[in-house]
């Protein structure tokens, strides 16, 4: 077997291995590293670590794609196998810019080479025809965490039946019990005739039920035969295999993947549309925001009149030809609590306990969240809770018959009665925030809670907006080639074949234990739909326009790390839009400076970092008006994991930027910003905003790397001088420019004011970011 090495070429680029066998030929081979090519555990290590990795053949933590160029010299059948990376894995198979595999994987046991070194096993990927000539090879994983493998092997089929085929499945791989999928199978070689039995693989009890016979006739090329496949009458997850004379083929080398029969299919019945309602908002306990009009609305039957009351003002309306209707009371002074009551058609509905005051809106992804008993302190601040004028609106989505996005709202006061439990449902953000504005102001306070965990900002964004920027052209583009694939449907499946997988050692561990075996999995076909575009504007955000809010406070920005670049037009346009959607030009918006890659400082070499990207993409969108940074980098632990645990200050921080900006109280809400440099002497002295009393906290100034022409950053000396910084280095004699807590994670940067709040991340220079071009990466 003739082996090629690849070599590194520049700095950050990955040593890999390329094995092919005698007979083929590759040149050209190399990693092409865009997208999520840059994974954080790469900038952790230096070329020689890398390098160490590949000769101990231990894994390199890749993400992203990595494309290869190879020629093969005759036309024929081959087998695709990889070592390097953990086979149950999910990753797109690409040749020659055509996919041959979605979302595959192989099994530990049926698919792995026993002839190979079991130190690093290979792993049979497919079968694929392949033509006399140059190709190119791309391996692409799905999501984060993963690895690229970086050996692989073409081997000849040889005429060998199970080397000679392929199944594609080109529709819905989910039907009701008896229904049939078609499927296309793909084979035939040049030495011999070949039947192949088909199987279904019940994933709960092990049995197989034969499908029957598909026969190839000796072909120079392959052949496609279409095949029905005729799903049993129960409903269950199946593995499609095939056989040849009595001997079960590996996965791998059908590639059939899994079939469900599912009985909740088709749209599931949803409430009326025209049901007399308010809409979800304005449900019991809601908080209404004081010193605005106030737009109330709901349905009815299309064009009946509806009359509604509040605080003893009533108004009436006709609903229209939907059965919409929405009146608008005048400002009113915060107070309460009040009834909101309507009547139409003989029937009242009545909503009690509202108060007015205070309303914001709290959106994003997981970080907004963090349960209030998780969170450092947070089981004594509940305990202590007293504040039933402080209340948290939880927002879900949902639909009704006629297709429209409504949402329900449940409101819960922030009273414990001393009993921490009572406020489970509270989130460590909203308590802190919704206390201090209410112990600052003596109001209510109302806080929306709309967030949801590892969500893209093209979620919240609408449609239009998508379709009017340039940043989500290829983002649209590629969503819908997943759309078409049926991604989502095959990590569906997927994932019900790993619940089905943990069931069933839990059974076995039941039965060893004598005790009663668990519940079975449900066989479904919902799916967790969580990035698609627009997604979470039509169903959260949207459907509360035009509520009558104070303003929004933002937490998200880790799920678009990897295309940070395009976070600079994305967040901006997305803030933009969503003022412009409720009418309110100068609606504050207040967000978190992102910090996450768990609570361990980096120590490694400074460099370039999508983490840090995506955080100076977010200190810029202060050039937006109206809008506030708060700065969290300082709040990690070594014991953190990705989501750290003192989610408090993060709450009391933004309640300093509401405090300053929102009601005008003259407080310092900001830890330092990055204004402008000057080179000096041979080093570089930083000027800030926010910056009075500007200091380090606990120890010597860090976090500072700087760099000169070359633009090879080093760790650098800092110390404050009055309300600058004054960064140098021996070995840098002409300093360019300099970066603070630029890494991954937090890098040990503890420059504070007065106040004790952190500077923001942030770079001076302009050069080139590892995630310019990247506007779309695979996630759902």
């Amino acid at each position: 077997m003739k082996s090629i090495e690849m070599q590194i070429l520049q700095p950050g680029w990955i040593l890999f291995g390329l094995s092919l066998l005698s007979g083929l030929s590759a040149n050209g081979e190399r990693i092409t590293r865009y997208g999520w090519d840059y994974d954080r555990a790469d900038f952790r290590e230096s070329e020689e670590e890398i390098a160490l990795h590949r000769s101990e053949d231990k894994r390199i933590p890749l993400t992203g794609w990595a494309d290869y160029a190879f020629e093969v010299p005759e036309a024929g059948w081959y087998e695709l196998w990889f070592a390097g990376a953990p086979p149950e894995w999910n990753r797109d198979v690409f040749i020659d810019g055509e996919t041959v595999s979605r979302l595959g994987f192989s099994s530990q046991e049926e698919d792995v080479d026993e002839a190979s070194n079991q130190d690093r096993p290979f792993f049979k990927e497919l079968n694929v025809y392949l033509t006399e000539g140059e190709h190119t090879l791309r391996y692409q994983r799905y999501s984060f965490p993963g690895y690229i493998p970086f050996v692989w092997e073409l081997r000849p089929a040889e005429g060998r039946p199970e080397s000679s085929v392929r199944m594609v499945v080109d529709g819905s791989r989910i039907a009701h019990p008896g229904d049939s999928i078609p499927v296309t199978l793909i084979g035939g070689n040049a030495f011999r005739e070949t039947r192949y039995e088909l199987w279904l693989e019940d994933q709960m009890t092990d049995g197989k039920i034969a499908l029957g016979e598909m026969a190839f006739p000796v072909s120079d090329r392959p052949l496609r035969k279409e095949f029905l496949i005729e799903l049993p009458e129960k409903v269950g997850l199946y593995h499609v295999l095939a056989s040849v004379d009595g001997e079960m083929l590996r996965p791998s080398d059908l590639k059939g993947g899994y079939l469900m029969a599912a009985e909740d299919l088709g749209d599931p019945e949803l409430p009326s549309s025209t049901k007399f309602a308010f809409a979800g908002l304005f449900s019991n306990a809601a908080v209404l925001q004081r010193g605005k009009e106030l737009p109330i609305w709901g349905w009815s039957q299309p064009r009946e009149n509806v009359r509604v009351t509040l605080a003893e003002t009533t108004i009436e309306t006709e609903a229209d030809e939907n059965g919409l209707w929405q009146v608008i009371f005048p400002p009113m002074e915060a107070g309460g609590p009040f009834d909101l009551e309507a009547e139409s058609g003989g029937e009242t509905i009545r909503s009690t306990g509202i108060l007015v005051g205070e309303v914001w809106l709290l959106s994003g992804q997981s970080n907004m969240g963090g349960p209030i008993l998780q969170s450092t302190g947070g089981t004594e601040v509940a305990r202590e809770a007293d504040y039933p004028e402080v209340r948290l609106g939880s927002v879900f989505g949902t639909e009704v018959d006629s297709g429209e996005k409504r949402i329900r709202v449940s409101w819960q006061d922030a009273d414990s009665g001393g009993d921490p439990q009572m406020m489970k449902n509270w989130l460590a953000i909203h308590l802190a925030f919704g206390i201090r504005i209410h112990e600052e102001l003596g109001i209510p306070v109302g806080l929306v809670r709309a967030n949801r965990g590892g969500t893209y900002i093209s979620t919240w964004s609408s449609m239009d907006l998508h379709r009017s920027l340039p940043s989500y052209e290829e983002f649209l583009e590629g969503h819908e080639s997943m759309e078409q694939e049926n991604v989502l449907e095959i990590i569906h499946l997927g994932k019900t074949a790993g619940k089905i997988r943990k069931w069933k050692a839990r059974v076995e561990k039941a039965e060893e234990e004598g005790k009663p075996p668990p519940k079975e999995p449900k066989i479904t076909v919902k799916m967790k739909r969580n990035n698609e575009p627009a997604l979470h504007w039509d169903g959260l955000i949207e459907p509360m326009i035009p509520f009558a809010m104070r303003g929004v406070l933002w937490y998200q920005g880790e799920s678009d790390s990897a295309m940070a670049n395009a976070y600079r037009e994305r967040f901006p346009a997305m803030i933009e839009s969503w003022r412009e959607a409720w009418g309110e030009s100068e609606w504050p918006f207040y967000f978190v400076q992102v910090a996450y890659g768990k609570g361990a400082l980096y120590e490694g070499e400074p460099g370039d970092f999508q983490g840090a990207e995506i955080k100076e993409m977010q200190r810029r969108t202060l050039s937006v008006p109206n809008t506030a940074m708060v700065v969290t980098d300082d709040l990690m632990t070594p014991e953190d994991g990705v989501h750290y645990h003192d989610k408090l200050p993060v709450g009391y921080r933004l309640a300093l930027a509401a405090l300053a900006n929102a009601y005008g109280m003259d407080i310092e809400y900001s830890g330092p910003l990055y204004r402008e440099m000057m080179i000096e002497d041979g080093q570089i002295r930083l000027y800030f905003d926010h910056s009075e009393g500007l200091q380090a906290k606990d120890g010597d100034l860090g976090g500072f790397a700087m760099a000169g022409a070359d633009r090879q950053w080093v760790w650098a000396n800092a110390r404050v001088d009055g309300e600058t910084v004054v960064v140098s280095h021996p070995d840098v004699l002409e300093p360019k420019a300099v970066r603070y807590s630029w890494a991954e994670r937090p890098s040990g940067g503890n420059l504070v004011n007065q106040e004790g709040l952190p500077a923001a991340v942030f770079r001076t220079d302009d050069w080139p970011m590892v995630t310019e071009g990247v506007d779309w990466v695979q996630k759902h």
